[in-house]
């Protein structure tokens, strides 16, 4: 019996040795592994989950135990970059001297299902030589809505544009730092004003295809479509002073394209007028130079001597639009390697054509 008694004490104490020694166990300085992020060396190469992409193809990064898919899916930069945040809002900023804007179209989606992660603009800077670029804030277009800052579910994807302000010539990188820790990027190119040239995604229409599209009430269809180009050199047009005569620069000349927009029919019943694209939603991409339409202030009529302009109107049903888009261009551009872009609605993206 006393054999019996001295054995349970014995046990006793051992299991209250143990929990001492479990309670006095000094905390581990490592890192939980699930918490384990990118480490940034000085050189600024970051090590563990990096990888780059060339622009055509997405980034599939992790970061924290998250797989994101990134994708860029177009980029606009120099003057048309300048005048779509200039319309968004006059009191916007504009770039310093030898500096340019460039729109960033991105796409993240979220690939797996466990750890949440926190998606903003502030996860997202350039990289040009040894200089980083911040996002530039300013109102955006509605064409072209910012970039949000989300917590997107698994398979959800998160699209928005990024506006940064760079040196006119820098070859960029674009860098995903998801709470500042670098964790990929994706090449971009050399930068350099208007003479960047601009990445077309497909699919590209050729001249007579119509891009048909429900307009942003979703009662009626639309169709837009590009038909021919022709150059001249000079028109004239009547203005509020009297008839003015307008001539292209030296080294320059006029590119006409002709559209024709057409209201296919109503589909509820209920809303039969639609509006039809802006001037400002066209643009002209040459081989190393986009172009934006030339403005004729205080026009009195959408008559010219070169034939009737497209112009900004509502369509009722079965009604048609047609008129041309006037662009300045050099004297040596073709129509080869040269297409015109349009974005209908933010819904449906850039539609291009062939010239």
């Amino acid at each position: 019996m006393r054999s019996s008694y001295r054995i349970f004490l014995i046990g006793v104490f051992l299991i209250f040795s143990v929990a001492v020694a479990g309670c006095m166990t000094i905390p581990s300085d490592e890192p939980v592994a699930e918490e384990t992020r990118p480490v940034t060396l000085p050189d600024q190469v970051p090590s563990g989950t990096w990888g780059g992409e060339p622009m055509d193809e997405p980034l599939i990064a992790g970061y924290g135990g998250t797989l994101c898919e990134i994708t860029v899916s177009g980029i606009i930069c120099g003057h048309q970059a300048e005048r779509l945040i200039r319309e968004a809002n006059i009191f916007n900023p504009s770039p310093d001297a030898g500096n340019e804007f460039i729109l960033i179209s991105v796409t993240m989606r979220r690939l797996s299902e466990s750890h949440a992660l926190r998606t903003s603009p502030h996860d997202f800077h350039l990289r040009g030589g040894d200089e980083d670029y911040r996002n530039v804030f300013a109102r955006m277009p509605p064409t072209h809505p910012h970039y949000p800052d989300s917590i997107p579910s698994p398979e959800d994807e998160v699209s928005g544009w990024l506006l940064f302000e760079v040196p006119s010539g820098r070859d960029l990188t674009l860098v995903w730092s998801p709470l500042g820790d670098p964790a990929g990027f994706i090449h971009l190119g050399r930068g350099g004003g208007d003479e960047l040239a601009e990445r077309i995604p497909g699919p590209i229409l050729s001249p007579g295809t119509p891009f048909i599209y429900m307009d942003a009430r979703k009662s009626n269809e639309l169709s837009i479509m590009y038909q021919y180009s022709t150059f001249r050199s000079s028109f004239t047009y009547e203005s509020d002073q009297g008839l003015v005569s307008q001539s292209a620069r030296d080294g320059s000349k006029y590119l006409l394209t002709c559209l024709q927009v057409t209201h296919r029919g109503n589909h509820d019943g209920l809303y039969y007028l639609a509006e039809i694209p802006r001037i400002s939603a066209f643009t002209l991409y040459g081989p190393e130079t986009i172009y934006t339409p030339v403005e004729m202030p205080g026009r009195r009529s959408d008559h010219i001597s070169l034939g009737e302009l497209y112009t900004e109107t509502i369509l009722e049903r079965k009604e048609n639009k047609q008129g041309f888009l006037l662009f300045e261009v050099p004297d040596d551009f073709t129509l080869d390697d040269a297409y015109l872009g349009v974005i209908p609605l933010k819904e449906t993206g850039e539609v291009f054509w062939t010239l």
